[in-house]
């Protein structure tokens, strides 16, 4: 049974830290991706993914109401630093973009006169004025789905194992993708075990 819009709030500020507009957009774009799909029950459901692209409050917001985890498989990231998740159900091979359009922050002072309107006004705001929906296809292959890996690789360069499909193909050696490219760390001192 999906719990009620203070309960969820309450526990994603637990879970977050704090309560913030961010929080509540993440918690009502749960609710209403849920909704769509019509999952009652979302925690443990094993048909459930979920697409968040931020990392910022939303993200943990949307992780509380569904239940999903990055470490389970069942929560992705993408990163393209928007207000945005899309909801998908594998097995009825349904999927929902929900997005904050730009508009709502404008559309908040109608709803609370505060100097800053956001927590107030998007407790109450409509789904229809607070969200845009977009009916999507997500193309994933098997390897992405939770569960146990399908399929590991060594790297022949670092020595280290690559997951399901990670790794690339450079000068017909199987590598990382930080060995084939510039990772995001820098290596100042190695040490083996």
């Amino acid at each position: 049974m999906v719990k009620e819009l203070n309960q969820l709030l309450e526990e994603a500020a637990d879970f977050h830290g704090h309560l913030c507009a961010g929080q509540i957009l993440g918690v009502r774009m749960g609710m209403a991706g849920l909704r769509w799909l019509e999952i009652d029950e979302p925690i443990g459901n094993k048909s459930l993914i979920v697409y968040v692209e931020t990392d910022r409050c939303a993200a943990d917001a949307i992780q509380t109401v569904t239940g999903c985890k990055l470490g389970k498989r069942s929560l992705k990231h993408i990163d393209y630093g928007k207000m945005a998740a899309t909801f998908v159900d594998i097995h009825k091979n349904k999927a929902i973009r929900i997005s904050v359009p730009a508009r709502v922050r404008q559309l908040a002072k109608k709803y609370s006169k505060k100097e800053n309107p956001y927590i107030e006004a998007y407790k109450v705001m409509p789904d229809e004025e607070l969200f845009s929906f977009e009916e999507v296809i997500v193309h994933f292959q098997q390897e992405d789905l939770p569960g146990k890996p399908l399929r590991r690789i060594i790297c022949e360069n670092c020595g280290e194992e690559v997951n399901d499909g990670r790794e690339v193909i450079v000068n017909s050696r199987k590598q990382c993708k930080a060995c084939s490219s510039i990772p995001y760390y820098k290596v100042i001192s190695t040490r083996n075990n």
